[in-house]
């Protein structure tokens, strides 16, 4: 398995090549032994997680698209340097296109960091690079975003049916698993949800639909996460005090979903010029195009108010939020910012918050 971290990541390279991609969501306690207590949280635990997963992951994609994925490369390469163990750590420099469009350099340059990406894995995995697996690897992974955009499509079009928590679990599913597997599920899950009939659905879906369904009838206000990636007990706990998350913007979640583009993808520079286009993230520095999507998922999805959350020491997000903020309260569109560690602890201490937030909006 080749573990990767960031959305930009194009998984479709390591899927052409036979490999298996595993994205990393660090769900284990952070590798303070390793790295400093004021370093992300969540590149913290993504170390951790992958040396607890030991000889499963044989190696890791991470892009320099923040400080801490830089940092996490860094102390990933010195760490299997010093044990001595064979171990691929590639670094993909991002390019940063700015608000107002794409230019063909940027373009050609990510074209090229793609390239030396492939020419690095088929020399370090004794793999060859095929034009027709491409090809398939691209359609597997449009039919998994499109799969996913349709559980989103649920969530906005019935309010409370389906637990934000267990969506974000089906990205992590889809981004974890074989494709075809994946695929498969997805669309058996799907079927049921709209009413289709199964004899016999196996244990996994079945799990699946337990996790996703919503055991309550909630009449709370309908609410859009924003951000960085939250900690799934926060996500549970504003569904537990009566939110109704209608949508994401996360780069765990709806972002990932949001690889689309009017041409057909058939090179690499097709595939580098549709990640460049997608919906941007904070480190990308394009606040107004953010805003402005922002603003009409919340419109879309008839939302009463956001809930923004930053990783400590994010600085990305912790700028972006002050802007934000200022730009939503001249539309009158309440905002309630949460920091966290990306940890399950410390969850009561933001319960009277969220509490009190949705008292304001209801």
């Amino acid at each position: 398995m080749i573990g990767w971290v960031c959305s930009y990541t194009p998984v479709e390279i390591i899927n052409a090549l036979g490999l298996h991609s595993f994205r990393l969501f660090g769900d284990l306690p952070s590798a303070s032994f390793y790295l400093p207590p004021n370093f992300c949280p969540y590149s913290r635990s993504c170390f951790s997680e992958v040396l607890q997963k030991g000889s499963e992951i044989t190696g890791v994609i991470l892009l320099a698209s923040c400080h801490g994925q830089v940092h996490l490369y860094n102390a990933l390469n010195h760490y299997y340097k010093l044990k001595g163990e064979r171990f691929f750590c590639h670094l993909l420099d991002l390019p940063r296109p700015r608000w107002g469009g794409i230019t063909v350099s940027q373009i050609e340059y990510w074209v090229s960091c793609i390239s030396r990406l492939i020419e690095q894995l088929c020399q370090f995995y004794g793999v060859e690079w095929n034009q027709e697996s491409f090809l398939e690897a691209v359609k597997q992974q449009q039919r998994v975003r499109c799969l996913l955009r349709q559980f989103y499509d649920l969530q906005r079009e019935r309010p409370g049916l389906l637990r934000a928590g267990g969506v974000l679990d089906l990205v992590r599913f889809a981004c974890q698993k074989e494709l075809d597997e994946v695929i498969e599920t997805l669309e058996r899950v799907l079927s049921l949800l709209r009413g289709g009939s199964e004899s016999y659905p196996d244990q996994q879906v079945k799990s699946i639909l337990e996790n996703l369904l919503r055991k309550d009838a909630p009449q709370g206000p309908r609410l859009i996460l924003a951000g960085s990636p939250p900690p799934l007990a926060l996500v549970d706990l504003v569904e537990e005090v009566g939110g109704i998350i209608v949508g994401d913007e996360l780069c765990q979640g709806y972002r990932f979903c949001l690889l689309e583009t009017d041409e057909e993808i058939n090179s690499l520079h097709s595939l580098a010029q549709s990640y460049l286009q997608r919906f941007p993230c904070s480190r990308m520095l394009r606040f107004p195009e953010r805003f402005l999507a922002l603003r009409e998922l919340a419109k879309e999805r008839g939302a009463q108010g956001i809930i923004y959350h930053s990783l400590k020491f994010c600085d990305f997000y912790h700028y972006e939020s002050v802007l934000l903020h200022r730009r939503l309260a001249e539309l009158e569109i309440p905002v309630l910012f949460l920091e966290t560690e990306y940890r399950p602890g410390g969850m009561e201490q933001l319960r009277t918050r969220i509490q009190a937030f949705l008292e304001m909006i209801c």
